[in-house]
């Protein structure tokens, strides 16, 4: 019975010891596991990759040329699926909201089409009647500031920033254009001397302009026009062009 005895104790002992080298052979993996974890996100941290930022800050309706852009080096762990780290993913693509100075570029923030209205904006055609006169050098992307004239108003400014051109028409409905040029492809260029030399050339007369503009600066030009008291003058403003420059 106690040679029994001592052979079952020596059978748990073995067996204790096994279990106990189990799970320190368990907890050691763990701990390898973990360290080589932790050492891999300190990596993944550490490294970087060179990403463009804004050189300075940018505003709403900005287009985007290679003067806007700076590369920098950027943490990899900090890069987004949305983040745009290209330079051509952002050249001639239209800021929706202002990006602040080295901050990255993230494609929701950003819009392809130069023309449609922003979030906040729809787009107006502005009646024939509501019109005293239009710059003659006005094309769509321009930026135009508005004044208001009549006998009964004060001559004033009724918008203190431009607002952008959607388009303008000829009396036939079809967009006025310069003849030898695609005036935004001079625009986006930069090419300040080409594009003023085209646009003395047009491709019709103004009758129609349509411009983006806010809920209150739609209903202030209506409340302005309609009884026939007051015209707006529509003046060019090389607004654009000089943010580039």
């Amino acid at each position: 019975m106690r040679s029994f005895v001592l052979k079952w104790g020596l059978s748990m002992k073995r067996k204790h010891r096994w279990l106990v080298l189990a799970i320190s052979l368990l907890l050691s993996g763990l701990i390898v596991y973990g360290m080589y974890r932790l050492q891999g996100q300190y990596i993944r941290s550490e490294q970087t990759v060179p990403i463009y930022v804004a050189n300075q800050w940018l505003q709403a309706g900005h287009i985007i040329t290679s003067t806007d852009l700076k590369q920098v080096q950027y943490p990899l762990s900090l890069v987004t699926e949305d983040m745009l780290i290209h330079s051509d993913e952002l050249i001639n693509k239209e800021l929706v909201i202002p990006l602040g100075k080295e901050e990255p570029f993230i494609s929701w923030k950003l819009n392809t089409f130069h023309l449609l209205p922003k979030l906040d904006e729809a787009t107006f055609q502005i009646p024939v009647t509501y019109i005293k006169s239009v710059a003659n050098d006005i094309r769509a992307g321009d930026y135009v500031y508005i004044y208001a004239s009549g006998h009964d108003v004060a001559s004033n400014k009724l918008f203190n920033e431009p607002v952008k051109v959607a388009a303008v028409k000829t009396s036939t409905n079809t967009e006025v254009e310069s003849v030898a040029i695609n005036d935004v492809g001079s625009t986006l260029d930069s090419n300040s001397f080409e594009l003023y030399q085209h646009r003395r050339k047009a491709s019709g007369v103004i009758e129609y302009i349509n411009l983006n503009l806010t809920e209150p600066q739609w209903l202030a030009i209506d409340a302005l026009c309609k009884d026939g008291n007051a015209q707006l003058i529509v003046a060019f403003t090389p607004y654009f062009v000089e943010l580039k420059l």
